[in-house]
């Protein structure tokens, strides 16, 4: 029996969607903005007003005002307000700023954060590169800031709750050069929307036949495996359009194909 493949097209697999409840989102952190001050955070680096030595951080109205070295900036709030200016330790795993906050389980929010670099002696040598981590694990690649000191830079990543009931968000600077001299201002954490899942629970495979020729649905959940089974009886071409149907099982996805087979087809009455 000669068989010739005619139609691989046909994949039914899951999807997930996001539908955004909120025009203008509440940001969930508390003083992201770093207007009331040193409260509503934590951080592994030491906090030092008026003294931004290495492993330690300040929030001000400028970086100068805590080192004498340090870009003359201003926030990025209003550009009068406050920010949190750390200079980068040796440790590169503690955590320069961390929070906590209540989820809703299966959700998408979005982290932000505006960062720039505050070293106003040789901004070229180095610069921060920040990463971000909730509940331990690190959410998108590496964040680097422009070596340009008081370039402000906005930085968003998304991040879906699964089970979870409580976020940890924390920020790393994982800069290993001299420069590593961050600023920070406007956090915020924002619910986007609920994950659901929608189920294809059924595909539709259509082909055009030839008169008298037997066709072979077949199906495959992975593809490199290469075996195929039959979906149902073969089906006797009659020059139309023929259409089958498949109830999707709990697979991640699965393929279909038509086989042609090119044996005469004894028409009906035949001798």
């Amino acid at each position: 029996m000669k068989t010739t493949t005619i139609v691989a097209t046909a994949t039914a697999t899951f999807l997930a969607a996001l539908i955004s409840l909120h025009a203008q989102p509440a940001n969930l952190l508390v003083n992201g903005d770093f207007e009331a001050g040193h409260t509503g955070f934590a951080s592994d680096y030491t906090y030092s007003p008026g003294n931004l030595a290495a492993g330690t951080y300040d929030v001000v109205r400028n970086p100068r005002d805590s080192h004498p070295e340090a870009f003359s900036m201003t926030d990025h709030t209003t550009g009068s307000g406050y920010m949190l200016a750390a200079n980068g330790a040796l440790d590169h795993a503690r955590i320069v700023w961390r929070q906590s906050v209540a989820v809703q389980p299966k959700s998408i929010y979005a982290f932000s954060v505006w960062a720039a670099n505050w070293n106003g002696v040789s901004p070229d040598s180095g610069a921060p590169v920040l990463s971000v981590l909730i509940n331990g694990v690190r959410i998108g690649g590496s964040l680097p800031v422009p070596h340009v000191h008081g370039i402000w830079t906005n930085y968003v990543v998304s991040w879906g709750s699964g089970v979870a009931t409580n976020a940890t968000i924390e920020i790393r600077d994982d800069a290993v050069n001299f420069g590593d001299d961050l600023v920070m201002d406007d956090l915020a954490f924002e619910f986007q929307g609920f994950e659901l899942t929608i189920r294809c629970s059924e595909v539709e495979i259509c082909w055009q036949t030839a008169s008298n020729v037997l066709y072979q649905v077949e199906y495959c959940s992975d593809l490199t495996t290469n075996i195929w089974t039959p979906l149902g009886a073969p089906i006797l071409g009659t020059g139309t359009k023929q259409c089958v149907f498949d109830k999707i099982p709990d697979e991640h996805q699965r393929f279909h194909r038509v086989i042609q087979d090119t044996r005469a087809v004894e028409p009906p009455g035949g001798q």
